[in-house]
């Protein structure tokens, strides 16, 4: 499985967060070693809100598969940081 590690701010935090698979069938886990709680936010590509979860373990997977191919917004934030990128669905 290839992962990939979505936009962030500096690079000593750059292994913050990675989704993978990505692209995916809708089914794609979250792997973040630092923070315990964190939130989970999916939108479109038109900002309405898919799915938003409160997690709190270091490997969470999610299944978007009853969604239509094409491309969502992800936002993983933590009291400490924030992490935007996309997940492609196909």
């Amino acid at each position: 499985m290839d992962s990939i590690v979505l936009g962030l701010e500096d690079e000593k935090g750059s292994n913050l967060f990675s989704v993978y698979p990505n692209p995916s069938n809708g089914q794609f886990c979250i792997n973040q070693p630092m923070a315990k709680r964190y939130k989970l936010q999916i939108n479109n590509l038109i900002g309405q809100t898919i799915l938003s979860l409160d997690l709190n373990s270091e490997k969470e997977c999610v299944d978007l598969g009853n969604l239509p191919t094409g491309v969502y917004i992800i936002n993983l934030s933590s009291s400490h940081s924030s992490v935007t990128g996309k997940i492609i669905i196909k």
